[in-house]
This record gives structure tokens, sequence and C-alpha cells, in this order.
């Protein structure tokens, strides 16, 4: 319930947000596992975007160097490698994210993974929506 409802108020984001950003969810919640994709607004390159998305993993991710208290949210990340992903898979991904993956500048799609594991969580998902907004306002040109 609580991916359903995150994967709900994503929508809402990627269309505050598209001055700025594509905000992709390119698999549909399953079970309690949601990915995000991020790519500036009007960008063709698969490596900008990844760098997007890699700057905002960064500002969520555990480091030695900080305090773990200095996180309002963590974030995990995974890479998807284009090799693995079918003609089909590709062109939806390459429309909806609006890279260019006919003539890729990078071998993978960079992803921000979002593991749900308490059902009860959502009054979270508005905080943390808010927060990854703020991250996008922060980051993204």
């Amino acid at each position: 319930q609580t991916c359903e409802t995150l994967f709900d108020r994503l929508k809402t984001l990627a269309a505050e947000l598209t001055s700025r950003v594509k905000l992709v969810v390119p698999y549909g919640p399953d079970c309690n596992l949601i990915c995000l994709a991020l790519n500036p607004t009007g960008n063709r390159s698969l490596r900008a975007a990844n760098a997007l998305t890699r700057t905002l993993y960064e500002a969520m991710s555990v480091r030695a160097d900080l305090p773990v208290q200095s996180r309002e949210f963590f974030g995990s990340c995974t890479t998807v490698p284009l090799a693995q992903l079918s003609t089909e898979e590709k062109q939806q991904l390459s429309s909806d994210l609006g890279v260019d993956l006919a003539a890729p500048d990078d071998d993978g799609v960079f992803l921000l993974r979002h593991t749900l594991m308490n059902p009860w969580l959502h009054e979270y998902v508005d905080a943390y929506c808010q927060h990854l907004r703020a991250l996008i306002v922060e980051h993204a040109p």
C-alpha cells in the first residue's frame, strides 16, 4: 500500500516539476520496491540524466564523513544495464525519460531505489516527496 501511495504521489510530483526534470518510474511498483529515473528537461544525454540522479542519491546516501542524523531521508540506488533491456523496453524508456537510447552515451540507467518495508508509513510519503522536490529544485538546472 505504501508503494502504491508513493507511486501515485510521484506522478503528481513529476507533473509539478516538468519545467525542471522528467521524473519517471520506469517499472510499476512491485511488492515493496519503486525505482526512479530523472532527466533534466530538454536533455537527451543518458550520461547527464545519470549524473543528476547520482547527485540526488549522494544527497541521501550514508557517508562516513557525516553523522547519520544529518540525513532527513536515506536512499539507495541501482543501475540497469542497457544490454539487459529489450528493444521495446529501450524505446519506452527513451520516450518516457527523453534520452537518446538509440546511440547512448552511457551503458546503463542509474536509478534511485526505494524499498518500503513498513506498510504504515503513508505519512512519510508526502514528507519524502517534499524532500525530493527540494533536492531537485536545488540540483536540476
